[in-house]
């Protein structure tokens, strides 16, 4: 199993492994975890 701070987190546009997206304005506040795909560019969010 992995821990939260290795997840992958794979694209549902393209299946790439997506990476965090340290620019969003609330990353720490509330929990959240932004992912961006380099690829394709979609965003996504996980509340820790």
């Amino acid at each position: 199993m992995n821990s939260k701070n290795n997840e992958e987190v794979i694209c549902p546009i393209c299946g790439e492994i997506m990476d965090k997206y340290p620019y969003a304005y609330d990353n720490n506040q509330y929990g959240k975890l932004y992912y961006k795909c380099d690829v394709c560019g979609h965003k996504e969010v996980k509340i820790i």
